[in-house]
């Protein structure tokens, strides 16, 4: 039930890009390695999606975001503790701090399944992302997310590489 509930969550932010996408362009996506710190590292793949609405004529649109993320375990530190897989969709405010840079600031929910149990609660974090010229196609992205749940919470942090199309 409660992928189920984040799945819904993820579609239902998701579905904005679908009606924003007939105005612009504003689909990205992110591929890269994450390490979550919990009872032991795990590193991950990890992957996102999204929609940038900066050129949607709105002010506010110009520092927002959604987007959904997904991470594969496949590097464990110890047998006691393994990712399976992450799904998340999260808002994004971001501002930008120069001609190549952004801050960004996101919150969301996510839902991890473990080789210990699953769970699914708010997670939040923020980072920054550079562009390596001023069309902003191409970036490379830093991330720290914090997990909360009913065990305690995790911190992840990420680096990817970014394309917008």
């Amino acid at each position: 039930m409660k992928l189920v509930k984040t799945l819904g969550a993820t579609v239902a932010l998701m579905s904005f890009v679908g009606a924003a996408q007939a105005q612009d362009s504003g689909i990205y996506g992110n591929i890269g390695v994450e390490g979550l710190d919990f009872e032991g590292t795990s590193g991950n793949i990890v992957g996102r999606f999204g929609y940038d609405f900066a050129n949607s004529g709105s002010d506010f649109g110009k520092y927002f975001a959604v987007e959904g993320e997904g991470a594969v375990g496949v590097i464990d530190d110890n047998d006691d503790f393994k990712i399976d897989y992450r799904i998340a969709g999260y808002g994004r405010l971001k501002a930008p701090i120069g001609e190549n840079v952004e801050v960004f600031g996101r919150v969301g929910y996510y839902y991890i399944d473990t080789d210990i149990g699953s769970v699914d609660d708010v997670a939040f974090g923020g980072g920054f992302e550079y562009f390596f010229n001023p069309s902003k196609k191409n970036s490379v992205r830093l991330d720290y997310t914090n997990l909360n749940g009913d065990g305690g919470s995790a911190d992840v942090y990420s680096i990817t590489y970014g394309r917008r199309f």
